[in-house]
């Protein structure tokens, strides 16, 4: 599989979960592309990659947010007027499922239901 690097230059790529493990991996790729990241996403963890690699200085624009808050989250994409959006937000761990049930489910569903 061949990556056409010159088709995201300069692509305007508006990526939820941006500050977690993928979507931090995800930014680096992107810019080494030559794309223009915007994320959208909740608070990172204080020892994440994210933090510890600096990844906020790669993105054009890095929104704390909760993806199940439409109204935020669609101002924000509006805004930024991106050419994709790339949707990785989630709740992905499964003990945290069990315990929290409802917000996994609210995460997960509405908050792709609002993308």
């Amino acid at each position: 599989m061949k990556i056409n690097k010159k088709f995201w230059r300069g692509k305007k790529i508006f990526l939820t979960g941006h500050t977690g493990f993928k979507g931090s991996w995800l930014i680096i790729l992107l810019n080494m592309f030559g794309a223009k990241v915007c994320g959208y996403s909740l608070r990172p963890e204080k020892k994440s990659l994210f933090q510890l690699a600096g990844i906020k200085k790669l993105t054009q624009k890095s929104i704390i947010g909760d993806i199940r808050n439409f109204f935020k989250l669609k101002k924000s994409i509006k805004s930024f007027k991106p050419d994709f959006i790339v949707h990785m937000a989630a709740q992905p761990l499964v003990k945290t499922s069990y315990l929290k049930t409802k917000y996994t489910y609210e995460v997960n569903a509405i908050g792709t239901l609002n993308i």
